[in-house]
């Protein structure tokens, strides 16, 4: 007979066994095989969503700090400018931040939106929108002499939803969530914001190398031009009014004589009682060539009329500045009349005033829109005839080093800059501009490659199952080897060895575990359609995103496939070399003394972990101890049942006898029980609280509301004038408001799949935050010595990949590396996605981020929230109680508790049946011993009492250990754990518990 027919045969007989052995291996590979396709095919649509956000922009060119001219688009190879903006609409009483897109294909009066957002406000072809948007015209918003309104709205008709194949999910933010965009006309959404024909970035499907923009760049694109002043000499201005300093001492160049020009509004030219006001005055350097005396002033003929002021006389000059969030403070400096100038003199140069919106272009002083207090009750007649005849001519000229330091501000220096030679702007470049060069479409790939490993989660998820089946494998391989004890004794007596014998087995073993692992793979698709279709729906929570497709890679499958394969035939041979060994190796292998060792040392460790909880953390240090515990109590069950027993004839003797000898699957079943139970109630235990807002104080800070806005506001909300100022006045005088500047960025939260490598930055005065959020030892002064951040340390190790002391590279607003070094960790807070650092080295990086669009808010009275709702509803303002936005960051925690639950109760019922399939064949193989009890005279009911006490106790003692590992693990947040989930545990422990006891009651009253 040959090999294969002998194989096939032998197959035939034992199929029973080897059913059961590929039903086993079937579950391995199709849990491995299946993760591993979960794996892909996160990782396929994450790549897929960032071709779908990108299209073909291979480069994209970002103006930081305004707006470029449209003519630059065109000088870019393959060039697409777009006007971009943030904004928002209103649905159902709800404000939806959406991403404004102004293009050049739209038509004005008319929108385009995304399938996501349509689906949101339930919009269709034809349906108005009514969409609002930062007024963020050429000047500044965060600027002094800006409009009173920060916001415009714009009702559009919509024309079209664009699919993401049409471009309607473009994007720049790395993230899985599908963005809310809206297309408008790009010459319309400029006509509106007041800024010409501008774009903010071009879109290229090349891939453009630095030296492309280099080469293509000129300054005139960022709003810079050089014009001739009145008096002959080079002029540089900005159509965003001011200068910034590098690009003043840059363009300056070897000039001996720079002169600065600052054009200012005053609140009054006074001299004595006799005053001037709201007048705009000019700052420079040099007049008509001579540079002015920094104790002087120049006199406009008509003002020195109206103050009746000479040559020598002091003249008081008053207006406003702003230490920051337009926290307008009075200031003055005092000068003496060096020089009264003809008022013509002044018309003749009109370079001498700036264009402010609201301001110059109004008709009347009366006209005059400003968000600054002005007092018009003061304009009289006279500056009204002013007005009409000379606008914002100066009605002063001051030294530009008397007021230059009060009047700086985060946006420049000056508003113009004069030069007697030519003005070489060619000695800036783009960086310098504000203008950056960026190629989303690879670091999106690498982020969508390296971020969340599914493939990895759910192994680890499923590894009890796979466990589970693996020790499966052991009880139904080592009874066919028991039925196969003779057969293997007459192969040896006619001269074959063991190791043909293993051989000869394992021929047996390779077909039938491969048509199993094949079938694995099968199933395994299976499982990750179901999967991938729970993470988006049931399991929403755990992806934040609205499905995956199925992508298996054929180099996945052959993996899985070998991986179930190659575990099987792993244990099928290791079981067969244990298996004949000879009695001494195998009593080396069962060593209660070694087990004994193990087993203290394990309870000694266990001990000692909570004393260790400071320098591991009190969560690690009470899972490991949790983890402990059940290690060491399965370790103590193995050397009790490993001793050898006495002979001893009483009943407890007979049950040590019993279990001795059965040892091997009490054993087994003792461990995959104990650990099920542990996995189960652990996972089911570990869910939080977020009720009870006193329960989270570290966590919120004891603030109760996140807030967020989609036009930033420019005002301190904490003190008296920013809450006049915005209509906050009647909130309690206890409500505190904690704001934000922020710097654009990925979210880094657990709600964002790819990996992130730079976060948004949020800044506040750290005194301020430390007190609320403590960060160990870190303090306000370190936070402001150096450019450091606080990070949550869940998202660091997770989300980032990275630990304290490493740095994370930004580029600041100047086109210039900005370092910035984690130095410290926050818990789970409200700020998990985002990094903190303090507000002074962030103004140093991003100088012109001046308007918050994050605060925290608390108050002991709950309708304050209301009122800060309403008062900001402009400003697009959504407010989310901070238990609720930790909610939502727990949900992805809670989402992935939940699949591993599921899998470890999956694992736990394979460990239930692997233990009755153990206890029915333990009972079948000793009918006899059972026969011969009862020709004793041993009565039926105490058979069944001694058969109890041997296989009771095991499924009981596996579970109680479980239970009450799990309660060790979860001990230190037995106050945040809802009594809902204690009641479900507990009604799930005590159902198991008598289960087992029912169910091995039943076993054995049929023998």
């Amino acid at each position: 007979m040959k090999s294969r027919e002998l194989s096939a045969g032998s197959i035939r007989y034992y199929k029973r066994f080897w059913i059961l052995i590929a039903i086993a291996c079937a579950v391995a590979a199709g849990v491995i095989s299946g993760s591993l396709i979960v794996g892909d095919s996160v990782r396929h649509s994450l790549e897929k969503r960032t071709l779908d956000r990108l299209g073909d922009a291979r480069t994209v060119i970002v103006s930081q700090n305004g707006y470029l001219d449209a003519a630059f688009a065109a000088a870019v190879p393959s060039g697409r400018g777009m006007l971009y903006s943030d904004g928002f609409v209103s649905a159902d009483g709800r404000l939806i931040p959406v991403n404004v897109w102004g293009i050049d294909s739209v038509e004005p009066g008319t929108v385009k939106i995304n399938a996501p957002l349509s689906k949101e406000i339930g919009a269709r072809q034809g349906s108005a929108v009514v969409l609002r948007l930062p007024r963020n015209g050429l000047v500044p918003s965060g600027s002094l002499f800006v409009t009173e309104e920060y916001t415009l709205g714009l009702r559009l008709s919509c024309t079209d939803v664009l699919s993401a194949s049409q471009g309607g999910n473009l994007s720049l933010r790395v993230a899985q969530v599908l963005p809310y965009n809206v297309f408008v006309s790009r010459s319309e959404l400029c006509e509106n914001l007041e800024t010409g024909d501008k774009i903010s970035m071009v879109f290229s499907p090349e891939e453009l190398g630095r030296s492309v923009l280099d080469d293509v760049f000129k300054p005139q694109y960022a709003g810079l031009s050089v014009r001739t002043a009145a008096d002959g000499r080079s002029e540089v201005v900005s159509d965003a009014v001011f200068l910034q300093e590098d690009i003043i001492e840059a363009v300056s160049g070897r000039d001996a004589k720079p002169d600065r020009l600052f054009s200012y509004l005053a609140n009054t030219i006074s001299a004595g009682d006799a005053f001037v006001p709201y007048s705009f005055v000019t700052a420079m350097d040099y007049y008509k060539g001579e540079s002015i005396p920094a104790d002087q002033i120049y006199l406009t003929d008509y003002t020195a009329a109206r103050l009746g002021a000479r040559i020598g006389d002091q003249i008081n000059v008053s207006y406003y500045i702003s230490p920051g969030m337009k926290q307008l403070e009075t200031d003055s400096v005092t000068l003496r009349v060096g020089r009264i100038i003809p008022i013509g003199e002044v018309l003749s140069d009109p370079g001498l005033s700036a264009s402010y919106p609201g301001l110059t272009e109004a008709q009347r002083c009366s006209d005059w829109d400003s968000d600054l207090p002005l007092d018009m009750s003061l304009i009289g007649p006279q500056d009204e005839l002013y007005w009409e005849r000379y606008r914002s001519a100066p009605k002063a000229i001051l030294p530009y080093a008397a007021v230059a330091s009060s009047w700086k501000n985060p946006y420049g220096a000056a508003t113009a800059l004069r030069l007697d030679g030519e003005a070489d702007l060619d000695a800036l470049d783009a960086s310098q501009c504000g203008v950056a060069m960026i190629h989303p479409l690879d670091s999106g790939l690498a982020a969508a490659r390296g971020g969340v490993d599914f493939g990895g989660l759910f192994l680890a998820l499923g590894c009890f199952i796979i466990a589970a089946a693996l020790l499966l494998i052991l009880n139904p391989l080592k009874e066919m080897l028991q039925k196969r004890k003779g057969e293997r004794e007459v192969i040896e007596s006619i001269g074959f060895q063991p190791k043909s014998i293993r051989k000869m087995i394992n021929r047996e073993a390779v077909p039938v575990l491969g048509i199993a692992s094949l079938a694995g793979v099968v199933a395994g698709l299976l499982y990750a359609f179901v999967v991938l279709f729970l993470l988006g729906n049931l399991w929403k929570g755990a992806t934040h995103t609205d499905g995956f497709a199925v992508y298996p890679r054929p180099l996945t499958l052959v993996t899985g496939l070998a991986a179930g394969l190659l575990l099987a035939l792993g244990t099928v041979a290791l079981t067969l070399r244990r298996s004949m060994r000879s009695g001494k190796k195998a009593a080396r292998q069962a060593n209660p003394a070694a087990i004994k060792v193990w087993a203290i040392i394990c309870t000694a460790l266990m001990i000692l972990l909570p004393f260790l909880s400071k320098p591991l953390g009190a969560v690690v240090s009470f899972v490991l101890t949790g983890c402990l515990w059940v290690a060491a109590g399965t370790l103590w069950f193995c050397w009790y049942i490993l001793k050898k027993p006495a002979n001893d004839v009483s009943r407890s003797g007979l049950v040590r006898e019993s279990l001795y000898y059965s040892r091997s699957g009490a054993i087994l079943s003792f461990i995959t029980l104990a650990l099920g139970v542990f996995i189960v109630f652990a996972v089911g235990l570990n869910r939080q609280d977020f009720t009870d807002g006193s329960k989270r104080t570290a966590l919120t800070g004891g603030y109760g509301w996140w807030c967020e806005t989609s036009v930033p506001v420019y005002y301190d909300l904490s003190t008296p004038q920013g809450r006049s100022h915005l209509s906050l006045g009647t909130l309690s005088p206890q409500a505190e408001i904690l704001q934000f500047l922020r710097a654009q960025g990925d979210d880094a939260s657990c709600l964002n799949l790819n990996k992130v490598e730079t976060p948004a930055v949020l800044a506040a005065d750290m005194e301020v935050f430390l007190k609320d959020f403590p960060a160990g030892d870190i303090t306000a002064q370190y936070m402001r010595s150096a450019p450091v951040a606080l990070v949550d340390e869940t998202v660091l190790l997770w989300g980032m990949a990275k630990q304290v002391g490493d740095t994370l590279h930004y580029t600041d607003s100047r086109g210039n590396p900005a370092d910035i070094v984690i130095c410290g960790t926050l818990p789970n807070t409200v700020f998990q996605g985002n990094i903190v650092m303090d507000r002074t080295v962030f103004e140093q990086f991003w100088p012109q981020t001046t308007g918050s669009e994050v605060f925290l808010f608390k108050s002991p009275q709950q309708n304050d929230a209301g009122i800060a709702a309403a008062a900001l509803n402009e400003y697009g303002i959504r407010v989310t109680p901070t238990l609720e936005r930790l909610k939502e960051f727990n949900s992805v925690t809670d989402a992935y508790l939940t699949i591993f639950l599921m899998l470890g109760f999956a694992g736990l019922l394979l460990g239930l049946v692997s233990f009755f399939v153990i206890m029915r064949k333990n009972l079948a193989a000793r009918k006899e011993d059972i026969d011969q009890w009862a020709c004793l005279g041993i009565p039926r009911e105490t058979v069944h009492e001694l058969l109890y006490k041997e296989y009771g106790p095991v499924p009981l003692l596996a579970a109680g250990l479980g239970v009450s590992g799990a309660l060790l693990s979860v001990i230190i947040s037995f106050g945040n754990i809802p009594v809902l989930i204690w009641l479900l545990c507990i009604v799930f422990a005590a159902c198991l518990l008598y289960g087992i006891y029912v169910s091995v009651k039943k076993v054995i009253g049929k023998v």
